[in-house]
């Protein structure tokens, strides 16, 4: 976490953002404490560095016992620091060491011992290093989350930029906060208000110093719009910015540095729950567009893009699906109203955003044969219908478990779940619908086709045999032209 390095710093804090923090935390908890941290001399080893990536873990300390909704929420909290560097940055984030994301890692001294032998960095770091785990080892930022560190939170960068180490205490999250081990109770509010209370806020704040980012009020180019970036007011995490501290995010020449660091990757393939400001401060030239053109078919999207002075492209979709290709297709999973978002950057790290809505129908193509009947005094109204379905090759029929749903013209007949019989590729159905006498039959014709056919009759079954038809089976559908 961030500490104030001045009455100066604190007084512009609160006269820029309008809100006090509603408790300072004891002396010497709750402070980033990057800027007193130093990593040790390791770039003799710098060569064996494979790769780069962040190997995270959860810290306990002899007689602290395991909690599974810690670790728990240890993993949500990873997955959302990372998209959310994706979308700050305009693409780039990290990718995790451990498949599992978090690592559990058993101390071998309590929790007062790491305390008071080195304030945790002097203890608990040497003793991993020598167990084997990736502590300024190049190629690896690790971030230790440690149960019973209170509010402690520092960072540094390691191995000529190789590697870099970050500890946060898990008293940090409110709802595991221990008063005796953090020294305090966390407030009851959100954003600015919840400080120091703001985990998500402190991890990416100090894996930003991991990777050689300094508190921004610090330096001269970026003082005066230190207090829009996550460098200098983490508490703002992910969107809590108000007035004069929105927008907020990475200032751009944070950027710049990010955008030369090996640890921020491209490419890395997540779902998104943020949709970010756009941060041109300080102004570094001018920014590039963010224009393109969109074509849909069914369930699938595909971008062309026309943007200029861009050397990245983000697009997000709507559904939590990203990429990072300059032309960028994707197929949805269901029908809907969907915005398309594409953010861009220049190498200068000034960015630009464009966005649209697209509404997408879930229907296939449906051959089908309807004949029909029209109503007389002598002969009840009756239809019958035949269509062949083309399923998903990973998602074949199950009309025990899923609902179909017919609509020819403006007649809809639902058959819901559970109600056909049979086996060995032949389910049958009979019984009433909307007071019509239904009789369907389902059968399957070899790999993941179907034949799928419904008899009706009832004084209210008049359709046309011209109508359009559709045949919906769980998420998938089938449609004629109307």
């Amino acid at each position: 976490m961030h500490a104030r390095p001045s009455l100066l710093t604190t007084f512009l804090f609160i006269l820029l953002s309008g809100v006090a923090h509603a408790q300072w935390p004891a002396e010497g908890r709750g402070q980033c404490k990057s800027s007193r941290l130093r990593a040790p001399d390791t770039a003799g080893s710098m060569a064996t560095a494979a790769s780069h990536s962040l190997a995270i873990y959860y810290v306990l300390p002899a007689g602290i016992a395991y909690e599974e909704a810690v670790y728990q929420r240890l993993v949500e909290g990873a997955r959302d620091v990372r998209a959310w560097y994706q979308c700050a940055t305009g693409s780039l984030t990290w990718e995790f060491a451990f498949p599992e994301i978090v690592r559990v890692y058993s101390g071998s001294q309590t929790r007062e011992y790491y305390r008071d032998h080195g304030d945790w960095w002097g203890s608990l770091l040497g003793e991993m290093a020598e167990s084997g785990h990736p502590i300024w080892s190049p190629g690896t930022v690790t971030a230790l989350w440690a149960r019973g560190a209170g509010w402690w939170a520092g960072a540094a960068q390691g191995c000529l930029g190789e590697c870099g180490v970050a500890l946060v205490g898990i008293e940090a999250f409110p709802e595991f906060n221990n008063p005796e081990w953090s020294g305090g109770e966390c407030p009851a509010a959100t954003g600015t208000a919840a400080w120091p209370c703001t985990p998500l806020g402190a991890l990416a704040h100090e894996l930003g110093h991991t990777v050689g980012l300094p508190h921004p009020f610090d330096v001269a180019e970026t003082s005066t719009d230190a207090f829009h970036s996550v460098m200098q007011t983490h508490w703002n995490y992910p969107d809590f910015a108000t007035g004069t501290e929105s927008p907020w995010g990475f200032l751009t020449l944070e950027r710049q540095t990010l955008y030369r660091n090996p640890f921020l990757l491209p490419g890395v393939d997540l779902l998104q729950p943020h949709d970010c400001d756009i941060v041109n401060l300080p102004v570094t030239g001018p920014a590039p567009t963010a224009t393109f053109e969109l074509s849909s078919e069914k369930l699938s999207v595909a971008t062309t893009d026309s943007s200029a002075d861009a050397f990245l492209h983000y697009w997000t979709f709507g559904d939590g699906h990203v990429s990072d290709r300059v032309n960028a297709t994707h197929t949805y999973e269901a029908p809907g109203t969907y915005t398309i978002t594409l953010r861009t950057a220049a190498l200068n790290a000034m960015m630009a955003r464009s966005r649209t809505e697209v509404d997408l129908d879930a229907c296939g193509d449906l051959t089908a044969r309807l004949n029909a009947w029209p109503a007389t005094t002598a002969l009840p109204a009756r239809f019958r219908l035949g269509a062949w379905l083309e399923a998903s090759p990973d998602a074949p029929i199950d009309p025990a478990a899923t609902t179909i749903s017919v609509q020819i013209g403006s007649l809809v007949l639902e058959i819901p779940a559970g109600s056909f019989v049979g086996k060995q590729g032949h389910w049958q159905f009979s019984g009433t619908i909307a007071g019509l006498s239904v009789s369907s039959s389902l059968q399957r014709l070899g790999g993941t086709r179907y034949l799928f056919t419904l008899d009706a009759e009832g004084a209210t079954a008049v359709v046309s045999p011209t109508a359009p038809v559709s045949v919906t089976v769980g998420a998938s559908a089938w449609c004629t032209a109307s």
